[in-house]
C-alpha cells in the first residue's frame, strides 16, 4: 500500500528545489524508510517498461515523476488509438446505404 501511495502522491520532502534527492545521512528513519519504498516502486516500474520507455524516465528521482510521464504518453497514444477506431468504424459505416425496403446494402 506504501508503494502505490508513493507513486500516487510523490516524495516532495525529499527532494530539494533543484530537484534531488537529500542526502541519505541527514534523513530520518521515517524518510529513509519513503526514500526506500520509492526505489522499490522505481524498480517495479522500470521492470515493466521497454528499453525505449526505459529511457524516457530512467533518470527521474521520483516513482511519481516516471509514473505521471508515461500516463501521459500512454493517455495520448489511447486517445489518438480511439479516434482511429471512430475514423475506421465511421468510414465503414459510410460504405453502407439504406434503400427503403431493401436494408442496408454494402458497396
Amino acid at each position: 500500500m506504501e508503494l502505490i501511495n508513493i507513486i500516487k502522491n510523490g516524495i516532495p520532502t525529499l527532494i530539494d528545489k533543484s530537484g534531488e534527492l537529500l542526502p541519505f545521512e541527514s534523513m530520518t528513519n521515517k524518510e529513509k524508510r519513503i526514500c526506500q519504498n520509492n526505489a522499490k516502486a522505481r524498480h517495479i516500474i522500470m521492470c515493466a517498461l521497454s528499453e525505449e520507455e526505459m529511457s524516457k524516465v530512467h533518470v527521474m528521482v521520483s516513482a511519481k515523476e516516471m509514473w505521471d510521464t508515461l500516463a501521459l504518453t500512454y493517455e495520448d497514444s489511447k486517445e489518438v488509438e480511439e479516434k482511429e477506431e471512430k475514423k475506421k468504424k465511421f468510414s465503414e459505416e459510410e460504405s453502407y446505404v439504406n434503400l427503403e425496403g431493401f436494408g442496408l446494402i454494402q458497396f
